[in-house]
């Protein structure tokens, strides 16, 4: 009787799992994915975002939805809240964050934070340095940056912004070779 009890349990363990996957791949024909290439010619984007300044865009027209690429932000100041795979991420600045592509998410809620947003093409990644990304998706979690790093990003990227801003009309392409070697080109 008690193997009777256990096997019945198990299937019925075995059939929620089954149905919250069916539903999960039901709901994710449903969530929006969005593309690079319709907002950046070279397939990065940068942008800053500060505290109590609108952005361009409507968040809620970004509610629930998935990227073909890959974003990070860099949190200079304050703190933002993320939802990622239906799991709410608190950043606390100075910190680094990703997010996968395909990965479900909604806009970061960032009215006291200030920092980076950086959207990068799939294809300018290398396979070596997607496999550490992907690899470590249990492991995905805000990287605390030092004041040193903080300063690295913020130089780099008020650069890589400026040259994106000035020559629209000549796209500056950053091509990465290693994931211990960029390099930077046209």
């Amino acid at each position: 009787m008690y193997q009777r009890d256990q096997d019945g349990q198990e299937l019925a363990a075995y059939v929620q799992i089954k149905i919250s996957f069916i539903n999960l791949v039901i709901l994710m024909k449903h969530i929006p994915l969005h593309q690079i290439l319709k907002g950046s010619i070279s397939g990065v984007r940068i942008a800053h975002f500060q505290t109590n300044v609108p952005q361009d865009d409507d968040v809620s027209a970004l509610g629930a939805h998935r990227d073909d690429h890959y974003i990070f932000f860099v949190l200079e100041k304050g703190y933002g809240l993320i939802m990622v795979d239906f799991h709410e991420i608190e950043i606390q600045a100075p910190a680094l964050y990703y997010i996968l592509p395909t990965q479900v998410h909604n806009r970061m809620r960032n009215e006291l934070a200030e920092g980076w947003f950086i959207a990068v093409d799939t294809s300018l990644i290398p396979r070596e340095c997607r496999n550490l990304f992907e690899g470590r998706l249990l492991l995905q979690s805000p990287f605390l940056c030092s004041d040193v790093q903080l300063r690295q990003f913020r130089d780099l990227l008020c650069l890589l912004s400026e040259k994106q801003e000035e020559e629209a009309e000549k796209p500056f392409y950053v091509s990465v070779t290693g994931c211990n070697e960029p390099t930077v080109g046209r």
